[in-house]
């Protein structure tokens, strides 16, 4: 191989060796600036574009941060709801019927002045009764939230997420707030 390299070069004319090497000493180092220009703006635009991501992602966290205080906020004002209070003690009758349709309200109105659209669910152990907005009345043994509280167990006061791979049949974020008697 190293002859056949040799004779090449010996047959080729001084004015094709000439042209050969003129060639290989302008593009090698068009080659090299070429690449180092290329290696030094992919890392510069990588950069950037890291930089980007992470002040969306810094943006998405306040805006996810502010949801969850507002939310949180709401759910204390609706446990700390003096109609809320009286109708989780009285439980469901007929003879509190005034103190659940005022509960209702209070949930409905709530809900209408708030930024954020959610759903409420009342709780009631103690009577074994689930107010819901969206299903309306039924019992806590009938009712998904059952499990849900069985894997939560909050905490005193204590409200607790929970992300809907926990959520049983549900699809959507749950908070979890109990309500102090």
């Amino acid at each position: 191989m190293r002859k056949k390299r040799r004779f090449f070069l010996k047959t080729l004319s001084f004015k094709r060796k000439l042209i050969a090497y003129s060639l290989l000493l302008s593009i090698v180092p068009v080659l090299g600036m070429g690449l180092f220009s290329a290696y030094y703006t992919l890392a510069s635009i990588q950069e950037e574009v890291e930089r980007n991501h992470q002040i969306v992602l810094e943006q998405t966290q306040y805006q996810l941060d502010q949801f969850i205080k507002s939310l949180e906020m709401t759910a204390i004002g609706l446990a700390s709801n003096v109609s809320v209070l009286k109708s989780v003690e009285a439980g469901p009758s007929v003879e509190h019927l005034q103190t659940t349709l005022d509960m209702i309200e209070t949930l409905r109105r709530e809900r209408s002045f708030s930024p954020i659209k959610f759903e409420v669910s009342l709780i009631n152990k103690k009577h074994d009764h689930v107010y819901s907005t969206l299903n309306m009345s039924t019992t806590f043994k009938n009712s998904v939230f059952e499990r849900i509280l069985e894997n939560a167990k909050p905490k005193y006061n204590n409200s607790v997420f929970v992300t809907p791979p926990n959520a049983g049949s549900r699809d959507e974020m749950l908070l979890i707030r109990p309500v102090p008697l």
